[in-house]
């Protein structure tokens, strides 16, 4: 019996004894192993200026002791030091931004090494090469293509405040201005994405002026354009205020033939900017604009001589002219006396179904629904009339809707808007008899009009 459990407790140390040997030869093994390495991308397409984000992960059963990051072409390392943590595993993070210096078609190379806590190393790279750009630089808000100065008849100077603003897919290398008959040039490196070009030009004498802008970025696109100066005699103008509202007129057509809507409202986006959506109902429609529901006083027109100069002086300026017939958007500023003048796209879902109008004071009963309202023009959905009797020359109300109480427009005077509830639009007709009313529904604007 002794010599059984002898050979027993020999047999156990020697099994011990070969676990021990077989973990610590297990153990060496996996130390002797050089660290591994990951790499998120094969390779980097980029360009002068950009920021690259190089990811991946690197692992070592000993422990990491620390990533080198580098491009020795360009001078640029990265060491992430872990010989405090030792990790066995670490995902590292790294963004570099790739030097203005570097010559266009550059193809150079990352390296990631790794070592680990025993000296081990691992090395991968992969390649950085340029990405081709054939996108030129876009004005973000070009000048005027007409900008009129005003020339002081006692000093001879006239001074205007050029600026636009631009910008890059990338980066834009340079900005040149040119004037020639000035003998004036500025060119100004940017190395920026977006940027305001702004500069005081001096005139000393009345003429047309043509300039030349042209935007370049680092793989050469360019972006050329080109206007002029029209420098005139100093002008009277009215004074201005910033006015809590502005408002847009056919100046075509007088304010004595209608009740309501001759006015249309402009709403204040900032301190003397306003904007409206409009409708031009004809090629060359004529518009000016007043901060008061009325014609007389303060009326902002054109200069006789410049048409991109927007001022203030009732009798003395024309109105603006909008070249073609259609929906747009409409925004002056008269501080900086200028005006623009854009196209509309008429949203998707605006409603081009049934109108009827109801209220009270009209010549159907009170809150009944009129006959459906037909087109003004056939090539235009959104723009409805009828022509209806008004019973009450103090006060009529309406509303429209699309000939139930499912949908029902609403109105306050300065806008109308979509509601099933609150107070309806109210005119005074000053007398009764047949009114023309027209509803848009692509602008939300109303107009009632002597028949």
């Amino acid at each position: 019996m002794k010599n059984i459990l002898k050979n027993f407790s020999a047999l156990r140390l020697i099994t011990v004894g070969c676990l021990f040997i077989f973990c610590a030869c297990s153990e060496s093994d996996d130390e002797k192993k050089a660290p591994g390495l990951y790499i998120e991308a094969n390779g980097i397409q980029t360009w002068e200026g950009a920021s690259v984000a190089v990811n991946g992960t690197a692992s070592n059963y000993a422990g990491l002791s620390k990533i080198t990051l580098s491009i020795d072409d360009w001078s640029i390392k990265k060491e992430i030091d872990l010989s405090s943590q030792k990790p066995v595993v670490f995902n590292y993070n790294w963004t570099f931004t790739v030097p203005m210096t570097v010559s266009s078609n550059f193809n150079t190379s990352l390296s990631v090494l790794v070592e680990d806590v025993n000296g081990r190393t691992t090395e991968k790279s992969i390649p950085v090469t340029y990405l081709p750009d054939t996108d030129a630089p876009v004005f973000v808000k070009a000048p005027q293509q007409n900008i009129a100065v005003d020339l002081d008849p006692e000093t001879e100077q006239g001074t205007y405040s050029f600026t636009f603003s631009y910008r890059d897919n990338r980066l834009v290398k340079t900005v040149k201005v040119q004037i020639p008959d000035l003998i004036w040039e500025d060119e100004r490196a940017t190395g920026t994405a977006e940027d305001t070009y702004s500069a005081l030009i001096n005139f000393t004498a009345t003429g047309v002026y043509p300039y030349g802008i042209i935007l370049t970025d680092y793989s050469g696109n360019t972006t050329e354009y080109n206007g002029q100066f029209t420098v005139i005699p100093s002008e009277t103008e009215g004074e201005i205020q910033d006015y809590a509202q502005m408002y847009v007129f056919n100046a075509e057509e007088s304010p004595a033939g209608y009740v309501a809507g001759y006015y249309r409202y402009m709403s204040r986006n900032d301190a003397y900017v306003y904007s409206a959506l409009i409708y031009a109902p004809k090629a060359n429609t004529q518009i000016a604009f007043v901060p008061t529901e009325s014609i007389e006083g303060d009326y902002f027109g054109v200069s006789p001589y410049v048409e991109t100069k927007l001022m203030n002086n009732n009798g003395y300026v024309l109105p603006v002219t909008v070249q073609e017939k259609g929906y747009y958007t409409v925004e002056i500023d008269i501080l900086s006396k200028t005006y623009e003048i854009t196209p509309y796209v008429v949203l998707a879902n605006t409603y081009t179904g049934t109108l009827t109008i109801t209220g009270t004071g009209w010549a159907h009963a009170d809150w009944t629904f009129s006959n459906p309202m037909s087109a003004v023009d056939s090539a235009n959905p959104y723009r409805q009339a009828i022509v209806l009797g008004v019973s009450n020359a103090v006060q009529a109300e309406m509303a429209f809707t699309d000939g139930s109480w499912n949908i029902q427009w609403k109105g306050n005077g300065s806008s109308w808007y979509e509601a099933s509830s609150g107070a309806n639009f109210a005119f005074k007709a000053g007398s009764t008899g047949n009114f023309r009313v027209i509803f848009d529904t692509a602008i939300l604007w109303a107009t009632v009009s002597f028949e």
